[in-house]
């Protein structure tokens, strides 16, 4: 857990103290304090020396605003008191350091509290470390330097449900081709190297550049007047290709290229505390760029209503914007330049100014290897109508409209393959009407999972959803150029609940871990699955799972989980000898009270 500067600081000297609340049982707010003390020293990790003005904060749920801050003096001491008993968690940041909370065993993954009982003293340490840093060179196929080439540092994780690759840091070489990326956290890093740079261009080649500039340039120009300086400037452009040789031969360039190089698989780079890694060196390899052209068809005759056509990178180690965007001209054709190899998709919609009119959309993949890509069609096509009903099935049934209006339900198409390009399209979302009809418009053809979601917690669960003539509950749906009628969504409160504690071996509360239920059948081990269920206790011990369906369970407690690794069945499969059955069934309310190791 990334620690934020407390709204709330008190700093008189050295002491800080604090009074926490309570509820009386009718509403208002007490004053509650005691007898306790926290003390302790911020300390740099390497060489114990005091930090001085470091920020330390201090969680407890009933602290005014659920913590309060002080800073050390010169020799890194501070201190809270008059603290009522209870279960607290301690922080501390500096700028040039990372952020630590007390007890944290892998940075960034949160800490561990501690219970304080009345008229204790705690004085605790917290080291913190310098960021670590990363640095090495980029060469080019000949060993020379490769020059301002862009160096980043990637963090690989599945917490959206898919392998996503995150910029934790970036630099670029020097004349040297020298890189050093630092401020990271410890941890464990991809590296990968790509540069812009070309192989010097000959005439024909630089002559096509200009062709495409200045064709881009007048496509981005909208409506009757883009249009028309588009047809002015189309003689002067076919003078100029012409000119073109009747071959043109391909750009050399480079493929972006990962530690410890293309050749070998991706080695992952394990930063500890404090450490600077040395010697991380990559070779550039020399490669073919692509050039893709195509058409659009079915276009606005005035190029006015259409979005940027999108080229966005499939691959997993490519996180950010897209690799390059452009327009078509008033023809409806495109070019891409330079791409360098990889799997790209190409996706084009109409513009969303006028809401009156549907939508149309089209996509494309393409895999760019060894040769250019020619003739990509992109059909815009007007997007699709999927529509059914809600139904609720419960012990005691309510009205539709009203359980819909208290629980904000929404239903809810998720595209089946998520990725760095899930948001184009992304997810088509809409709440039913007061009878439980919903209509999602403007559906852009491929495969999706059909769910319902609430933004208010209710009695209701999702259940099942059907098709005419098919039960596809967890299942894939295509959605293809037609309309998609005759969905019925169920909800039920016929649902199982999990409760009870969870506490060291000592018989203190263990907030910290945080609780796993997996299905047992690996069929189910799929994303977003249904029968995947977490959650983290209270701070007294206590957990709460609801709206569990009848089935066999794994459950494992969990300490310093990344969020999103249950997706992955490697994961469940590493934990799975550590984890107890449990089996659930009906409606029933199963408790459980765990024991886990204390001060591990």
């Amino acid at each position: 857990m990334s620690l934020q500067r407390a709204a709330l600081a008190v700093a008189i000297a050295l002491a800080c103290t604090v009074r926490g609340t309570t509820t009386d049982g009718q509403g208002s707010t007490q004053t509650r304090s005691g007898t306790a003390t926290i003390t302790g020293t911020v300390v740099i990790r390497s060489s114990g020396e005091p930090i001085a003005d470091a920020s330390v904060t201090l969680y407890e749920s009933t602290l005014p605003d659920g913590r309060v801050s002080t800073t050390t003096d010169r020799q890194g001491r501070f201190q809270f008191s008059d603290l009522a008993p209870g279960r607290y968690t301690v922080g501390a940041a500096r700028t040039g350091f990372v952020n630590v909370t007390f007890g944290e065993r892998h940075y960034g993954l949160g800490g561990r509290a501690f219970a304080l009982r009345e008229a204790e003293h705690r004085d605790i340490r917290i080291p913190l470390p310098r960021p670590s840093v990363i640095t090495g060179r980029v060469l080019d196929e000949h060993g020379n330097p490769a020059i301002r080439a862009s160096v980043r540092a990637l963090h690989l994780s599945l917490a959206y449900g898919y392998r996503r690759a995150d910029s934790y840091g970036y630099g670029d070489t020097d004349d040297n081709g020298v890189f050093r990326i630092q401020s990271l956290t410890p941890g464990d890093y991809a590296v990968c190297a790509s540069t812009h740079q070309t192989a010097p261009l000959n005439e024909g080649q630089r002559l096509r550049l200009e062709i495409d500039r200045e064709r881009r340039s007048a496509a981005y120009v909208l409506g009757a007047e883009g249009v028309a300086a588009q047809k002015r400037l189309a003689p002067q452009l076919s003078q100029l290709e012409a000119r073109l040789p009747r071959y043109v031969p391909p750009v050399r360039g480079y493929a972006p290229t990962c530690y410890p190089g293309s050749t070998s698989s991706i080695s992952m780079i394990t930063l500890g505390p404090d450490e600077e890694r040395t010697g991380v060196t990559m070779q550039l390899v020399p490669s073919r760029l692509a050039r893709i052209e195509g058409i659009v068809t079915g276009m606005p005759a005035d190029n006015m209503d259409l979005d940027p056509i999108m080229l966005l990178s499939a691959d997993e180690l490519r996180e950010g914007p897209p690799a390059d965007s452009t327009r078509p001209d008033f023809e409806g054709r495109f070019a891409f330049n330079n791409i360098p190899p990889g799997r790209y998709k190409l996706f084009v919609r109409s513009a969303a100014n006028r809401p009156q009119l549907s939508r149309t959309s089209a996509a494309a993949e393409v895999v760019v290897a060894d040769e250019d890509i020619g003739n990509v069609v992109l059909d815009l096509q007007p997007g699709v109508t999927v529509s059914g009903r809600v139904v609720f099935l419960g012990s005691v049934p309510g009205p539709a409209a009203a359980e819909i209006a208290r629980a904000r339900l929404e239903v809810r198409l998720d595209p089946a393959v998520l990725g760095p390009f899930a948001h184009w399209p992304g997810p088509s979302i809409a709440p039913p009407d007061s009878t439980g009809r919903f209509v999602l418009h403007d559906v852009f053809p491929g495969t999706y999972r059909i769910t319902a979601s609430q933004r208010e917690a209710s009695r209701w669960f999702f259940d099942t959803t059907a098709i005419p003539g098919a039960d596809v509950t967890g299942q894939l749906v295509e959605v293809k150029r037609q309309d998609v009628t005759g969905i019925v969504v169920t909800l039920t409160d016929q649902r199982a609940e999990l409760s009870g504690t969870i506490m060291t071996d000592k018989g203190e509360p263990a907030p910290e871990y945080f609780i796993l239920l997996y299905p047992s059948e690996e069929k189910y081990w799929t994303l977003y699955s249904r029968r995947l269920y977490g959650t983290r206790a209270k701070p007294d011990g206590t957990f709460v799972i609801t709206g569990l369906q009848a089935g066999h369970y794994r459950l494992a407690t969990l300490l310093d989980v990344q969020f999103g690794a249950w997706f992955d069945p490697a994961f469940l499969h590493s934990i799975d000898a550590g984890s107890m059955a449990v089996s659930i069934a009906g409606d029933e309310r199963t408790v459980l009270n765990l024991r886990v190791a204390g001060d591990r």
